[in-house]
Formats: C-alpha cells, structure tokens, sequence
C-alpha cells in the first residue's frame, strides 16, 4: 500500500502453531480430517484461473524440469543416497520422463502444503488449518507437485492418509493409478528441495526396498484402480 508518499505493508497474526508441531500427537481420525482439508484447499487454489502477470513468472515449467534433470545425479549423490538409488536413478528418470505433462494445464504453485507453512489451531475443540505461511518458492506448473509436500511429509506411505488427501482433493480412487503413482514418484526425486533422507518419513525405507521401482510403490502405496499395492 501506499498513502502520502510512504510505502508501508499491513501484517496480521494467524493464529495457531506449525502443523508440525502438534502431528504426532494427532489421533488417526485428526489427521484423516486435516489432510481431507488439506487436499480441498489445494485444490480452490489450483482451480484459480492463473492470471496474466504470473503467467511469466518462473522458473517456467518445461525449463524448471529440465534444470531439475540435469542436476539429478549430482544432488541425489551430494545427499548420500544409498547405492541402489543412484545405480538406477539415472534409467528411472530416462524411462519415465514422458509421463510429465510439459506444460498444459498449468496451476499456481506454492509448493508449502507442508507441516512446517501450515498452521493449526483447535475450533471448537477440534484440530483444523488456520493458515499458511511462506510464498517464496511460487510457480507456475503441475498441480500433481503440490501434492508432493503432504504425500512425504504427512501421508509417509501410508494408505489411508494419501486416500484421505485425494479425497479431499477431489480424485476419485480410478485416478489412483500406477501412471500416476509413477510421476509422484519421479516428481519426488526432481523436486527442488529433493533430500530424501529428510523428506520420507518411512522408518528404514533406505534397507526396506533396493529399487526405485520398489521405493515407488512404498511412498506412493496405490496401484490398479486405487488399491492399495
């Protein structure tokens, strides 16, 4: 805003803690409802028409990917990924690269549906979103990368909690599909942040399986028709 020659910003308290601060302490039922919320908030943003002046905002889409692409091998190898990882990193991504949508049907991005943006404060008793916090990383893209911030953070390969985001989202279990399951996959590995030591939050995931198609399946637990795999 501006008045009289002074530029100035009007700040608000959202009321509420970090989401990561009270999950673990959440009941099955809680975190049924918050991710049920979770899923429908993102998806009153991704249907906002993405207006002219952040159309061009970037990193653009295709180009965002293809940096992401080719820096691959060098981050997952600088995070210490285990060895099966990196020996089947590079034929993973390769093979699976032309199930990305290159640029069609785009949606605003905030990449912050995360625990540690998203407040929560108790209404009534119960456990629910107050707010979100930190825009700083907003772009313009697919909408399946949003969905990579609950899924890892909240879901940790957990059936019924990604069912739960979906749902609330508006997916019916029919899209819950191994194509899909495939491009959160190889979204999870070419997100910008992707440190997957700290992102999956699956006890021993690095000694459970020893594929990425095996790592797949454990993040992303859905196939055939939305069943559980």
């Amino acid at each position: 805003e501006r008045e009289e020659g002074w530029t100035y910003v009007i700040l608000d308290l959202l009321p509420g803690v970090a989401l990561e601060q009270v999950w673990e302490q959440l009941s099955t039922s809680e975190r049924y409802t918050l991710l049920e919320r979770i899923g429908s908030m993102m998806a009153e943003v991704h249907a906002v028409p993405v207006p002219a002046a952040l159309a061009s905002l970037e990193p653009h889409w295709p180009d965002f990917l293809k940096a992401q692409i080719e820096g691959c091998m060098t981050r997952h190898r600088h995070n210490g990924m285990p060895e099966w990882f990196m020996n089947g990193l590079e034929n993973y991504v390769n093979q699976s690269i032309a199930l990305l949508p290159a640029g069609e049907n785009t949606v605003i991005l905030t990449g912050e549906y995360t625990p540690f943006n998203l407040l929560a404060d108790k209404v009534s008793g119960a456990w629910a979103i107050s707010g979100m916090i930190d825009f700083g990383d907003a772009m313009i893209g697919s909408r399946e990368y949003d969905w990579l911030g609950p899924g890892l953070f909240l879901c940790a390969g957990k059936p019924d909690l990604l069912k739960a985001l979906f749902s609330g989202y508006g997916l019916e279990s029919r899209q819950l599909d191994e194509s899909l399951r495939r491009r959160l996959m190889l979204l999870t590995i070419l997100h910008r942040y992707s440190h997957l030591n700290f992102q999956l939050r699956i006890p021993d995931w690095q000694n459970r399986v020893n594929t990425l198609e095996a790592l797949e399946q454990l993040v992303w637990p859905f196939g055939r028709d939305g069943a559980p795999v």
